[in-house]
């Protein structure tokens, strides 16, 4: 019995499913770029009111503390 197609086979199968899964291994983070003469304070409030907004059940809001 050949069980080199069925090697390939699998490997293929789990490569896939690496590759699918991939994004969800490390923690998402969101990155804040600023211009040179931007109000830290008012770019603070906003960033601070859309985490507030968009992840008030996650625990990214330590960033500002």
């Amino acid at each position: 019995m050949n069980t080199k197609p069925r090697l390939v086979i699998v490997l293929l199968i789990t490569l896939f499913s690496l590759i699918l899964v991939w994004p969800n291994i490390s923690e998402r983070t969101v990155n804040v770029f600023f211009l040179p003469n931007a109000d830290l304070e008012k770019v603070r409030g906003d960033v601070e009111a859309f985490l507030t907004r968009n992840y008030k059940d996650q625990k990214l809001l330590y960033l500002f503390y």
